[in-house]
């Protein structure tokens, strides 16, 4: 009987640990998504000013590249 109060032990402290490694990826994954969502919008809200005629800076065109650039990165990383 001790035994198996145990093992059920040992394997509930495995769930445990199992459960909060996942919890972690799916929050780090967010994390990642967000950052992906936070670029696209950045660069998509860039093309729209320049459709619209908007006057942009050299500052807002490099930092769109830069931004392309990252996405592309992201995309190929899988990151």
């Amino acid at each position: 009987m001790k035994k198996w109060k145990k093992q059920l032990k040992k394997e509930i402290y495995s769930l445990n640990y199992q459960i909060n490694d996942l919890y972690e990826m799916i929050q780090m994954r967010d994390k990642i998504l967000k950052g992906y969502d936070d670029r696209f919008t950045s660069a998509f809200n860039l093309i729209r000013s320049l459709e619209r005629g908007e006057k942009s800076t050299i500052e807002d065109l490099d930092r769109f590249e830069e931004q392309l650039r990252k996405i592309e990165r992201t995309l190929i990383n899988g990151a």
